[in-house]
């Protein structure tokens, strides 16, 4: 797996990450001078778990996968980031280490911004400070209710949520899933038919041809998907209606 983050490029920042978009004018413009777009593909390894951040990395499309490994070497999905937040936010709390492995999940494209540079921004642009904590308690949130979703929840259920929740982290209804991943995910045999993909085609929702998987009826997935990706969406949406330090 290589290693994302390093500056390979200095295509400029343009939008597509939420948690930049939603910054004043005046506080993305000055952001967006020290952010640089790249390109990240499946399987790529942003930050080994316990490894410093070096960089913080804004979802565009791409989706980013915090993984939690155990001594037999199983590795379980604990966490995605997509655009709506980014990673190394645990830096706003004076947190240098990170604690999980990030890889990318779904190849796309990321902003990214020097360590130095964003610990320097979470200091003089205080509604930059509280837009990148309030994507680390949606983070949080995400966990909570995700582990909540896997004891109550059976695997048809929280497939038609995961891929709700990929559509609405990468913005598109069409994206290629790794087989290793959706394991991760659910936590299930490394086996389409036992990720409830097959069903959710058969019903119409969605078709997948190899790893390539595409939403067809956002509906019929909706009417599919536990009530957790409601209340997920639901708490997203606060948190997003709130800028530059408006309560929520």
């Amino acid at each position: 797996m290589g290693i994302a983050g390093e500056d390979t490029g200095r295509e400029r920042y343009h939008g597509g990450n939420a948690l930049l978009d939603g910054l004043s004018p005046s506080e993305r413009a000055i952001v967006s001078e020290d952010l640089v777009v790249q390109h990240a593909e499946s399987a790529d390894l942003l930050v080994r778990d316990g490894a410093p951040i070096e960089h913080v990395a804004f979802p565009i499309d791409a989706l980013f996968s915090v993984a939690a490994r155990l001594r037999d070497g199983a590795a379980f999905e604990v966490g995605t980031i997509g655009r709506r937040g980014a990673t190394g936010t645990e830096l706003s709390l004076g947190i240098a280490n990170t604690p999980r492995a990030v890889c990318c999940e779904i190849e796309g494209s990321y902003a990214a911004m020097s360590r130095a540079r964003f610990v320097q921004h979470l200091r003089a642009l205080p509604s930059f400070r509280v837009a990148v904590q309030r994507a680390y308690a949606a983070q949080v949130f995400d966990i909570e209710q995700t582990v909540a979703c896997n004891v109550a929840h059976g695997v048809n259920e929280r497939a038609a949520r995961w891929l709700l929740t990929i559509a609405l982290h990468v913005g598109g209804e069409r994206f290629r899933v790794r087989n290793e991943f959706l394991a991760m995910m659910l936590g299930e045999p490394n086996r389409r038919t036992a990720f409830g993909l097959e069903g959710l085609a058969e019903a119409g929702a969605i078709a997948f041809e190899g790893e390539i998987v595409s939403i067809l009826d956002t509906a019929t997935l909706n009417s599919a998907a536990c009530e957790c990706y409601g209340a997920l969406h639901a708490y997203w949406e606060r948190l997003g209606a709130a800028h530059n330090g408006a309560p929520f």
